[in-house]
């Protein structure tokens, strides 16, 4: 029986003469045994046919074709084998390609589409190039056109028949946009694997290196990306958009084909650009040289202007109460949240304010708040009213808080809330509390974020804080603040996104980051107060070290980490959060020897993930960990907990207490919790109001 799929080389050609020759030679030259080649000719005048004939082991059919979406359709339906190549007449095979393709479909189950680099050659064979494409192999990745490396090549590209059955044929009238259209389809039900080889050689005609500034080109590549984009997510497509026009701030003098600049017709196109033109140290020059037309650019502008935003003196600023007045609510105050984390890290704070809104946008509350939308990068959920407002300048905290004061009088604001140490004087505000780290850890706390967050706290009116263990050292540090004015509000979980994942999926991950060992995970480990020298230093202490792998997760490299002395391997990573859930799982244990946390959400996540812990037992850890984890004070007790986690009876007592432990960490009840306390700061500021009044 055999056990290796059959490999389909599809080839449509029309006057390729000894060009033809050479792609079939290429075929024929593979050392892999199960092989069949489709040639569809579009009625050629040269040699073509006589080349065809002399190979009789080509099946082949010759006629006119209507295009070449319109020829590979019918070479494909001629396909009989499980997986299929496109490569063209003028192309050829790099050695041993077939072998490894076959190899990477077979080891690796879940693969249903591959491709590799591509070795890019002139008419008369001279290497003119390496087309080497992204390695982001999802749909958000292959929609990346304009970036001229993230369209893998034809011929360099390998799909299973059974996908091809499933997401159909070309799009004929796509014309030159049909082939990408096909990836994308494909993209929607799996994700490419990237194999870092040169699996073909293209041949580069003149028309086919102008063919990206070819006007049919540019308007179907935009249909396309308009038709598969909103399967995206919001933020996905947000963050696809400021790619893009990051890339053309690189091209101001538009010299790759005079392409103008694509108008922001979506909400998202015009967050991203807001972004983008906010980097800039005159936006608005940087807003005319992409719109150089007067009336694009005061169409932009003015999108700007009705959602918060105007320039002065050629940078953007608030806008001001003149204009805003109008929208003002009545009768009911509102709450203004400032969304300043949402454009400085996507870490755990970022995503407890996104859950927080999440939750609160399917609840009437939603209509009471007022999300002041940093240069555009707070997530967005319907029912949450959004303002954009400039870039956050802390070294500015006077400008900073005459600009929210005046903000929140426009809004009828009852309530301000920062996420990240911005205040306001004269109204109420509560101030999430997340950690003491600077002031814990010796940190200079003359830095301006410092200087803000101890100006934020002296004008709070009441703070949500993320743990006891926060509380207390609030306290400790601040002891004028009441302790009634202080509450709780642990962090929650998205249960529905970090569960266990499936077999499937933890092998996807192992492949992906070359994990071929059994490993630990290193969350966001480096220097300082994430304490990764112990870990390093217990690992030290292992005399199996060599037989594991370490999974740091946060960067892509191991800088930081020394781990010149350490026998196991350190692979490092910038994890998507359906990737982490699989590295959880896949894991002997989570290792988070931090020296201090503000509440330490990595460790339910790994719990919930059905992943081990081991942690350190200091500030909020064992608060979040309760008994279902393994804590360790130094390098010695870790190498112990390394060992121990390691136990058939260890795993099988943790697993379940850590699901237990995890499932009491919830963003409804953490949302329910934090209204409670805004409510109660309205509350009082309310029954003050009426106290002045009468008095």
């Amino acid at each position: 029986m055999q056990s290796q799929p059959t490999i389909s080389i599809v080839t449509i050609t029309l006057n390729s003469g000894n060009l033809l020759r050479r792609c079939i030679e290429s075929v024929l030259s593979q050392k892999y045994p199960h092989i069949e080649h489709i040639v569809v000719d579009g009625i050629s005048s040269d040699n073509t046919l006589e080349i065809i004939r002399s190979h009789p082991h080509i099946r082949w059919l010759s006629e006119r074709n209507y295009g070449e979406a319109h020829a590979l359709n019918k070479a494909i339906g001629l396909a009989r084998g499980e997986i299929v190549c496109f490569l063209n007449g003028d192309d050829y095979l790099s050695p041993g390609a077939l072998t490894l393709v076959a190899d990477t479909f077979t080891s690796d189950t879940s693969c249903k589409a591959l491709y590799g680099n591509t070795t890019l050659m002139d008419a008369e064979g001279n290497m003119v190039g390496q087309h080497q494409p992204s390695s982001q192999t999802s749909l958000k990745g292959l929609l990346r056109w304009w970036q001229k490396t993230s369209t893998p090549h034809r011929s360099s590209v390998f799909v299973s028949r059974q996908l091809l059955n499933e997401v159909g044929s070309l799009n004929e009238d796509l014309s030159v946009s049909s082939e990408w259209d096909l990836w994308l389809r494909c993209a929607t039900r799996t994700s490419f694997t990237y194999v870092n080889q040169t699996l073909s050689c293209a041949t580069q005609h003149l028309e086919s290196r102008s063919l990206n500034t070819h006007p049919e080109w540019t308007q179907t590549q935009w249909q396309v990306f308009s038709h598969h984009a909103p399967l995206l997510s919001f933020g996905d497509r947000t963050d696809l958009w400021e790619e893009y026009y990051e890339g053309r701030v690189q091209d101001s003098s538009n010299e790759d084909g005079n392409e103008p600049t694509h108008y922001p017709e979506s909400e998202e196109a015009l967050l991203a650009l807001v972004r983008t033109i906010s980097k800039q140290p005159k936006p608005l020059a940087a807003l005319a040289r992409y719109f150089p037309d007067k009336n694009s650019l005061d169409s932009v502008a003015q999108q700007l202007l009705e959602r918060g935003l105007q320039f002065q003196n050629a940078n953007l600023i608030a806008v001001p109460d003149s204009y805003i007045r109008s929208s003002r609510p009545h009768g009911e105050k509102t709450i203004v949240l400032d969304g300043v984390f949402f454009e400085r890290a996507r870490s755990g704070v970022y995503r407890m304010w996104a859950c927080l809104l999440k939750e609160w946008s399917l609840t009437p509350f939603a209509r009471r708040i007022v999300v002041l939308d940093r240069s555009g990068h707070a997530p967005r959920f319907p029912g949450i009213r959004y303002r954009l407002v400039p870039r956050t300048d802390t070294s500015e905290l006077e400008h900073e808080t005459a600009m929210l004061s005046a903000i929140c009088e426009q809004e009828n604001a009852g309530l301000f809330v920062s996420t990240y140490y911005t205040s306001v004087e004269n109204i109420p505000s509560v101030m999430p509390m997340y950690d003491m780290i600077p002031e814990k850890t010796g940190m200079d706390l003359s830095e301006p974020d410092w200087v803000a967050k101890h100006l934020a706290i002296k004008r709070a009116s009441g703070f949500c804080c993320i743990s006891e263990s926060a509380r207390s050292d609030l306290l400790e540090r601040f002891p004028d603040i009441p302790v009634k004015d202080t509450a709780i509000t642990y962090c929650g979980l998205d249960h529905t996104m970090f569960k266990r994942a499936s077999t499937e999926e933890i092998e996807q991950v192992r492949h992906r980051y070359g994990l071929t060992k059994p490993y630990f995970m290193l969350v966001g480990g480096r220097k300082g107060y994430k304490n990764a020298e112990m870990f390093l230093e217990a690992m030290k202490l292992l005399p199996t070290q060599h037989e594991y792998q370490v999974l740091v997760t946060g960067s892509t490299t191991n800088e930081g980490l020394s781990p010149e002395s350490v026998k196991c391997e350190i692979v490092a990573g910038m994890l998507r959060d359906e990737d982490l859930c699989a590295a959880y799982s896949g894991a002997v244990a989570l290792v988070y020897p931090s020296k201090y946390e503000g509440f330490g959400l990595p460790i339910v996540e790994a719990m919930a993930c059905e992943c081990p812990v081991i942690s350190s037992p200091w500030s909020s850890m064992p608060e979040v960990g309760g008994a279902a984890v393994l804590y360790a004070h130094d390098p010695a007790s870790l190498s112990e907990a390394l060992l121990e986690v390691q136990k058939p009876t260890v795993r099988t007592m943790l697993i379940p207490a850590g699901k237990e432990q995890a499932s009491k960490f919830r963003w409804d009840i953490a949302a329910a919790q934090t209204q409670e306390v805004f409510e109660r700061v309205l509350l009082a500021s309310a029954s003050e109001r009426t106290s002045q009044a009468r008095g």
